[in-house]
């Protein structure tokens, strides 16, 4: 193999690819990345053996070939590089990196070691716009679980009908969901994609993409943003039907600020991070919420904000980590909090907009 390229288009491309790469390997060479000539451009593959990212970028092609080589050496040369373009070229199992000013040896892995992507045939696809793609992950992704206990539980529901693709995640103590409207009318679809890999998507998609493709069959599904793909296999077993859980009604409900509420929640957080992350909301009075935090041994403090409340007043206390992800992940400058009672799950809902609920279970109070 031996090409030219840019120094920027092969960095872009090699930092694309390269987080896939696992860092403790089961095979050594799911550590590298996958070089080779494709059509006159250069194509670079990673994989995990989950997860699979393809990227195919410009360059002058003189000799056809491919090698794979390590992903981290290879970053970290072609990002200290700062010459505009960089020669390869293949020797055996050698790829030689050379540019005006720099020059280095990497020793490869064969090509026929690395596994095969496979390809996905195309049984449904979907097109949607790349920032709203973006955004619904985002506001989601946070509340997947972390631990594989219910590895279904680790992933992210994606259902469509006519109009809507939903987005949901739940660690099974709080629930985020997020509603995109389709541009044009879709297919029914339900599927778990691992959280991991919407999160990859969301990382790739800049101002530059327009569109994000699905493309489902079977177990697996393939995402394409511009000139890179992921693919990936879709988690198995049934989602919880969280409809089931979301309060139809409530007794009290309060409007509030969000910054001033994430203020309070971060300046309870002093004492919170000493009690298991316990903080107590009390609506008592008509227009004011306070959020307290007690730390037995170090102390204890008490944030008064304005709010304008219906209904009766409640004692309420939660995980303060999870409220504030989920008024992070909210846009709008205010939100309204509903209540059921003291130990029913809250929804935080943004004002003004009905496409996006966040429902978080409450926490014993002590007595």
């Amino acid at each position: 193999m031996k090409l030219s390229c840019t120094q920027a288009n092969l960095l872009k491309g090699v930092a694309t690819v390269s987080r896939i790469t696992s860092p403790r390997p089961t095979l050594p060479v799911l550590a590298n990345i996958y070089c080779g000539t494709e059509k006159g451009r250069l194509k670079l593959s990673a994989t995990d053996l989950e997860i699979g990212v393809t990227t195919w970028i410009g360059a002058k092609i003189d000799e056809e070939g491919k090698i794979t080589v390590p992903a981290r050496m290879f970053y970290e040369l072609v990002s200290n590089n700062s010459d505009e373009t960089i020669d390869l070229a293949v020797e055996n199992t050698t790829v030689r990196l050379k540019s005006k000013h720099f020059d280095a040896n990497l020793k490869g892995i064969d090509a026929s070691e690395f596994p095969l992507i496979p390809e996905v045939k195309k049984e449904l696809t979907l097109t949607i716009p790349a920032l709203k793609f973006k955004e619904a992950i985002d506001q989601v992704v946070f509340a997947a679980a972390a631990d594989e206990t219910r590895p279904v539980l680790t992933g992210i529901l994606i259902k469509t009908d006519a109009k809507d693709m939903r987005f949901v995640a739940t660690d099974s103590f709080r629930l985020a969901e997020k509603v995109i409207k389709l541009t044009k009318p879709g297919g029914s679809l339900q599927v778990i994609v691992p959280a991991r890999v919407l999160q990859e998507v969301a990382r790739l998609i800049d101002p530059s993409i327009d569109q994000v493709e699905l493309a489902i069959a079977q177990n697996q599904i393939k995402i394409t943003l511009g000139t890179t793909e992921l693919i990936s296999r879709l988690l198995e077993g049934n989602f919880p039907d969280y409809e089931q859980i979301i309060p139809t009604k409530q007794q009290t409900s309060a409007i509030v600020a969000r910054p001033k509420l994430i203020e309070a929640l971060r300046a309870a957080q002093v004492f919170a991070r000493d009690s298991a992350g316990s903080v107590v909301m009390r609506l008592k009075e008509q227009d004011v919420l306070s959020v307290e935090a007690t730390a037995q041994e170090l102390g204890s403090n008490k944030i008064i904000v304005e709010t304008k409340r219906k209904g009766e007043p409640i004692e309420i206390s939660f995980n303060i980590k999870f409220l504030i992800e989920g008024l992070n992940a909210i846009g709008a400058d205010q939100v309204e909090l509903a209540f059921v009672d003291k130990s029913s799950p809250a929804l935080v809902n943004p004002v003004g907009a009905g496409d996006y609920r966040y429902l978080v279970m409450p926490l014993k109070l002590d007595a």
